[in-house]
């Protein structure tokens, strides 16, 4: 059993609990694809609910826009997104990022660039707000996406370098290797 889950048992909190199964869900199903992984962190998402905590619950929100859109689940991550926004004018931050660079994302394949620009400067004033140089790193990576999605791979590779070096300037490897991945990958385009 994960530690953080253990922990929320024997402290019987629900939000522990709850944040803890969401988080675990959501990285099982970044690990293997299977769906079922993004119904269980919702599910653990909507048991907060009807509590007005006030504790970080757009996290789990931001991951599940990210999830859903990415199944083709539009109807959840739209649910999502809307909580993860509300919880943003609460001062709850942390997924509203995440919320608004998958959804820029969503909107560019869409061939919505307009749309996805304005996701995107949403994204940046989180970023500011949170003072995040985490933040402000996944914007490089996601503008670099976009970037791309306009057919526009010098700005792109320039966006991409700008991510992978703040990556690893933090000592994420896992988003570090995002980055590096998107470099390989518009190499192999050339």
């Amino acid at each position: 059993m994960v530690p953080a889950r253990r922990l929320a048992e024997q402290t019987r909190s629900l939000f522990q609990f709850c944040f803890a199964r969401g988080n675990a869900a959501f990285a099982r199903w970044v690990l293997d694809g299977d769906t079922a992984h993004l119904d269980v962190a919702d599910q653990a998402t909507t048991w907060l609910e009807p509590r007005d905590s006030g504790l970080v619950r757009s996290f789990n929100h931001g991951w599940l826009v990210h999830g859903w859109l990415a199944v083709g689940r539009n109807d959840r991550a739209r649910w999502h997104a809307a909580r993860a926004l509300q919880r943003m004018r609460r001062l709850d931050l942390l997924g509203a990022g995440m919320a608004c660079r998958a959804l820029a994302l969503h909107a560019a394949a869409a061939g919505d660039c307009a749309r996805a620009q304005q996701w995107m400067t949403r994204a940046e004033q989180v970023a500011t707000r949170r003072d995040s140089a985490h933040e402000a790193a996944s914007n490089r990576l996601a503008a670099a996406r976009l970037a791309l999605a306009r057919s526009q791979p010098d700005e792109a590779r320039t966006l991409a370098h700008a991510a992978l070096d703040r990556f690893e300037a933090l000592a994420m490897p896992w988003h570090a290797e995002q980055a590096r991945a998107m470099l390989c990958w518009r190499m192999t385009r050339q």
